[in-house]
């Protein structure tokens, strides 16, 4: 199985503060994101961002390019923004973390890519697990039952030794 995708809808706008825990769990296999910078930081820059009207946009993208280029990596991640997302393309992988506003709430998602990534994938489900944010994952276009993500995650060393919970 290749995971090439994992994502998350809060799907309620008072889903507002699980929305940093989520994008933290985004950000976990990536240090060229992290490395050198509060992720907590970048996470409430990215979400002030979606949130923002669009006349105050323009301040807020400079500060997410500053946090990203801050990363102490040899490369850092691109930033693209739209009027309600903002995406971060990791530099080696190529990989998508991409914040979405919606109407009434928040989405989530990475995009690994046609290539897959188990291992990222395992340690992204892993960290949102522990912070209690369910991420779905897919396998191309076909969604993993969670069966199979335990299982995953199980094959990668999931909590280190520790039992799935549940």
């Amino acid at each position: 199985m290749r995971v090439t995708k994992i994502s998350v809808h809060l799907s309620d706008i008072y889903d507002r503060e699980r929305v940093t825990p989520a994008l933290l769990a985004a950000f976990a296999p990536f240090g060229s994101l992290t490395e050198g910078v509060d992720g907590t930081t970048l996470a409430e820059a990215m979400i002030a961002w979606v949130d923002a009207k669009h006349g105050d946009q323009p301040g807020l993208a400079s500060e997410l390019v500053r946090l990203v280029w801050s990363a102490t990596t040899d490369q850092t991640a691109n930033v693209e923004v739209g009027v309600s997302e903002v995406t971060l393309w990791t530099p080696t992988s190529g990989t998508a973390i991409r914040l979405r506003r919606y109407v009434g709430g928040y989405g989530v998602q990475v995009d690994f890519g046609p290539k897959g990534s188990e291992g990222r994938a395992a340690n992204i489900l892993d960290a949102a697990r522990k912070v209690g944010v369910d991420f779905e994952a897919y396998a191309g276009e076909k969604k993993v039952e969670d069966a199979e993500i335990l299982g995953l995650l199980q094959q990668q060393g999931w909590g280190k030794g520790q039992p799935p919970p549940g």
